[in-house]
């Protein structure tokens, strides 16, 4: 028998989580997965133990009573769907890593409040933590998205990291599963030439790694690698995101600029963050 496969689906019970819950079963399907929703709670410590203590088990008992209310309106939504509820006392990061199931951890798909772009989807703080801490695939679903099929799929492509084959598995999977073109993008701020450029690409084996879909590649000479990336994926129309942070330092350089308010406006898609391995 095989081992069930998680989608981990952060709550705090606000209609932005419920939003990214909904984007995930579409994007997924309900066929081969459980989908748990996951309420972190901690209070801040202030005061005596005793009040923390307190304030924990408030916590802890609304916690439990949403989440049973949550399940009971996606299981009539969605029948059929295998669905579990989970209350954790802890921040969203630790208890994500440190989840035991009786199965394998596919991704996280948590909402975002910020008002758009790449730096907003990024920067958001329980986001940021679980892109920058967790093992797994991590989605950030912009507040207010309204799913749609993907009609491309962006992948931002330092051409220095080797990415991992599950990012390639999971962007085709998507891919053919919407019949949707992937288009590698590298923002050049270095002015490598046309040939560094072309060598790394066959370096990676980006076009054997997608050879299953349609996929196109784009160079885009820009200073300002996150301001270039948003400005690529506002006029490519594209529905979904994709990026690799090496590690913290890589995604905090990728923001040390400022991004113009247009650009922030304009950019409100899902993000797929896959660390490279």
């Amino acid at each position: 028998m095989s081992r069930a496969k998680y989608i981990i689906i952060p709550t705090d019970f606000s209609s932005t989580a419920d939003n990214a819950l909904e984007y995930a079963i579409q994007i997924n399907g309900l066929d081969n997965w459980t989908y748990l929703i996951l309420n972190a709670y901690h209070a801040p410590q202030a005061g005596s133990n005793a009040m923390f203590v307190n304030i924990n088990d408030m916590l802890a008992k609304e916690s439990k009573r949403e989440l049973k209310v949550q399940k009971e309106k996606i299981l009539d939504l969605y029948p059929g769907i295998s669905v579990q509820t989970k209350s954790v006392h802890g921040t969203v990061e630790e208890v994500i890593n440190n989840l035991e199931l009786p199965g394998d951890i596919d991704s996280v798909v948590m909402g975002t409040t910020g008002a758009g772009g790449l730096k907003k989807a990024l920067i958001g703080s329980n986001a940021q933590k679980v892109i920058y801490e967790s093992r797994y695939p991590v989605y950030t679903v912009p507040r207010g998205y309204d799913f749609k099929s993907p009609s491309s799929i962006v992948y931002a492509a330092d051409l220095e990291t080797i990415p991992s084959p599950e990012l390639f598995d999971r962007v085709v999977q998507i891919a053919k599963r919407y019949n949707t073109e992937v288009k590698v993008l590298h923002v050049d701020h270095s002015k490598d030439s046309a040939e560094n450029i072309e060598r790394e690409k066959n370096r990676l084996k980006l076009a054997d790694r997608l050879a299953d879909v349609k996929h196109s590649f784009h160079v885009m000479k820009r200073y300002e690698v996150a301001a270039g990336i948003d400005d690529f994926v506002f006029d490519s129309k594209t529905d979904l995101l994709v990026l690799v942070p090496r590690k913290m330092t890589f995604l905090r350089s990728l923001f040390r600029t400022a991004i113009t308010q247009k650009i922030v406006c304009h950019t409100k898609i899902p993000l797929l963050a896959i660390k490279a391995k």
